[in-house]
């Protein structure tokens, strides 16, 4: 079985140390972070994790945000798409990773921003979640990251916003799929 640690970081750059720590006591096989802050200047092996893959998006049009999905070494993976939306309002990375102990695994790590989003870029996002986790019987699919949308009870499957509020229809998104 995989082990998978995700978080929203804000701000990994002033948290790599701790990070490190959680990898090396941890050693959880895919880590999803979500508000990294990672920009043009900070390179690739700024962010670097002994004994594990890297993979990032970060926001390209403004500051904050931003993904990074680590993968265990010994772990075959493949990053099926990666997207900074041009409004900078969510960015999502889904990937692949193979094990020979399980069935394949589909992860689809999000984040987007908090507050409303106009209709046409929630579409893109929506669109998003739906393309990048289409459930596939030879993919196990886990979706995770901050979708900042706290008008949504997990538990109970339920929306406590209106019909049209990004909540609604991203919980709906998340209702087709299942």
């Amino acid at each position: 079985m995989l082990s998978i640690f995700s978080c929203n970081a804000n701000d990994l750059r002033n948290k790599l140390n701790e990070l490190h720590s959680i990898s090396c006591v941890y050693k959880p096989d895919v880590i999803c972070i979500t508000e990294t802050f990672g920009c043009a200047i900070n390179t690739d092996s700024f962010f670097h994790l002994p004994n594990y893959k890297l993979f990032r998006q970060d926001r390209l049009t403004r500051g904050g945000g931003g993904i990074i999905i680590y993968i265990r070494d010994h772990l075959s993976c493949q990053i099926i798409s990666s997207t900074s939306h041009t409004s900078g309002l969510w960015e999502g990375m889904t990937c692949s990773v193979f094990s020979e102990s399980t069935l394949p695994l589909r992860i689809v790590c999000m984040y987007r921003t908090p507050g409303r989003m106009p209709p046409f870029i929630l579409s893109d996002f929506i669109d998003y979640f739906k393309i990048s986790s289409s459930f596939n019987n030879n993919f196990h699919t886990i979706v995770l990251g901050d979708f900042n949308l706290p008008k949504i009870n997990w538990d109970l499957n339920l929306c406590i916003d209106s019909i049209d509020s990004p909540a609604s229809h991203f919980l709906s998104a998340m209702n087709d799929m299942h």
